[in-house]
């Protein structure tokens, strides 16, 4: 599961969820396991997302991952 702490900042502090590219720029959730690359599955949305390797491990930028909703529950779905 996928949840941001702390990020009314990032919206001014105005009560928008934080949502999209536009807050999250260039955000990564880092996976942390060379062996977690692959498909994952947001079980909220049913988006599908690819990992990419950031610094060594496999990572999915944030800014797509909570474009619909500001959580995401993550089911791998293949390995890459």
């Amino acid at each position: 599961m996928a949840v941001p702490r702390l990020s009314a900042r990032l919206t001014g502090l105005d009560g928008r969820w934080p949502l999209g590219e536009e807050i999250w720029g260039e955000t990564w959730l880092s996976l942390g396991d060379a062996g977690l690359g692959g498909t994952y599955r947001d079980r909220f949305t049913g988006r599908r997302l690819q990992t990419e390797p950031r610094d060594g491990v496999p990572a999915i930028a944030l800014g797509a991952l909570l474009e619909i909703l500001p959580v995401a529950l993550l089911e791998r779905e293949d390995a890459a």
